[in-house]
């Protein structure tokens, strides 16, 4: 992650071939610390156990 605090998001994406508005959410987790990241990602992975129980 610490390219994503080094270079712009439009790089990044082409580099890793993700959507550029993939690459600009790494900046923004890049760039807090690690608390504010395993928040997101535990909220994210939550709505798609949620999702596919309801599916």
């Amino acid at each position: 992650m610490s390219l994503a605090t080094d270079l712009p998001a439009a790089v990044i994406a082409d580099l890793f071939g993700m959507h550029i508005v993939t690459a600009v959410r790494w900046g923004r987790h890049a760039r807090r610390d690690g608390g504010s990241y395993l928040a997101a990602r535990s909220e994210d992975l939550n709505l798609n156990r949620n999702t596919a129980a309801q599916e």
